[in-house]
């Protein structure tokens, strides 16, 4: 009977482990890809807005850092953490505050 209980505790716990690295997998797959910072930004964005407002904005690295996070915690903009750092680089390095 222990033997039984032992398997069953050791197959719960490796359906657990699968299941966390499944739920990983798509994290570790952004990682490690290379991403077109350009269509993460297109395809992202243009879910709620047109990207034209954006595009003629000019911000600071920070200001563009509190419109992303404020489009994904504010709005419920569907990007991960690390797409949103990705976009915040883009647009800062494309349309970047020069005064």
């Amino acid at each position: 009977m222990e033997k039984f209980s032992n398997r069953v505790i050791s197959g719960i716990l490796a359906l657990g482990l699968a299941y966390v690295f499944s739920m990983l997998h798509p994290v570790l797959t952004l990682a490690d890809e290379a991403v077109d910072p350009e269509n993460l930004f297109e395809s992202k964005c243009n879910q709620c807005h047109s990207t034209d407002r954006p595009k003629g904005a000019k911000k600071t690295p920070s200001e563009w850092k509190d419109t992303v996070i404020r489009m994904k915690l504010g709005y419920g903009c569907n990007i991960t953490d690390e797409e949103a750092k990705i976009i915040i680089k883009y647009l800062s390095e494309k349309y970047p505050n020069t005064k």
